[in-house]
């Protein structure tokens, strides 16, 4: 999840529909 949300920084709308949303919190 963590590795998508670096490459769906652009695309919030893939973000959520691989249901990292809340690892890119995580992240930060």
């Amino acid at each position: 999840g963590l590795s998508l949300v670096s490459c769906s920084l652009n695309g919030d709308d893939v973000l959520i529909a691989f249901g990292g949303y809340n690892g890119r919190y995580s992240n930060e």
